[in-house]
């Protein structure tokens, strides 16, 4: 994208004239001037025509690559070494609850309102001990910056795919938050919190094996803000502050 090459023509016989228009296929992905300057326009193919006085053409292909990498994300392996900026394809299908999300771009409402309808993107604000429950304290926001963890609560399934083209990412997770990001399959062990799989609540994990999975959140025990003996599970609790 954005750069050019020069094409050269030779007409048959040497005596003929060398005279020839020049055409493109494609406008959008590559355009050709009247000497045979290729400007690359945006990814994609086009052929480019020489075309003499007389009807005779000759044809060459173009393939223009995008000067933005693309990357897809994948829930099955996740991602290392991310660049700063990129297309993304990104596909995560939300089940009906809520869904631990961190991912390397930043997510906004107007994206899910493609989706779905009815739905919240929250972020963690603390751990408290109400009565005998622990309750995570959330707060509806309008939109969450790359690599910081949220959930997102849809009232059904819904499967998102993400299109995204020159967005800036977050090469690692946020760690600000009490509420921790992976963008890979991470082994985090026993005496973590994650969300259930039914989506209602954090559960604590027993084994020394357990695993959080890419582009999903998990909390550490010794980051909350609490100090009385730790309890299962975490309810979610949503706060009636919206920013």
């Amino acid at each position: 994208e954005g750069e050019s090459k020069y094409l050269s023509v030779t007409v048959y016989p040497s005596n003929a004239s060398q005279s020839v228009t020049w055409s493109s296929s494609n406008t959008s992905v590559a355009t050709i001037s009247s000497t045979g300057k290729v400007t690359a326009i945006q990814a994609g193919t086009a052929t480019i025509t020489a075309r003499t006085s007389n009807g005779k053409t000759g044809t060459c292909s173009i393939t223009c690559k995008s000067a933005t990498p693309t990357i897809v994300l994948s829930d099955k392996n996740g991602n290392v070494n991310l660049p700063t900026l990129a297309n993304v394809q990104y596909e995560r299908t939300l089940y009906k609850g809520w869904n631990s999300v961190c991912v390397p771009f930043s997510i906004t409402q107007a994206m899910l309102d493609e989706f779905m309808a009815d739905y919240k993107i929250v972020t963690a604000v603390e751990v408290e001990i109400i009565g005998d429950k622990q309750v995570l304290s959330v707060r509806e926001v309008e939109s969450v910056d790359a690599g910081k963890a949220c959930f997102i609560y849809v009232p059904k399934d819904v499967v998102c795919n993400f299109n995204l083209r020159n967005v800036s990412l977050n090469s690692t997770p946020d760690d600000t938050s009490i509420l921790k990001g992976a963008y890979q399959r991470i082994v985090i062990g026993a005496n973590m919190y994650k969300l259930n799989s039914d989506g209602s609540s954090l559960g604590i994990t027993y084994s020394d094996d357990a695993i959080v999975g890419p582009y999903r959140t998990y909390i550490e025990p010794g980051q909350m803000h609490q100090t009385r003996a730790i309890c299962s599970p975490i309810e979610i609790k949503l706060t009636q502050v919206k920013y």
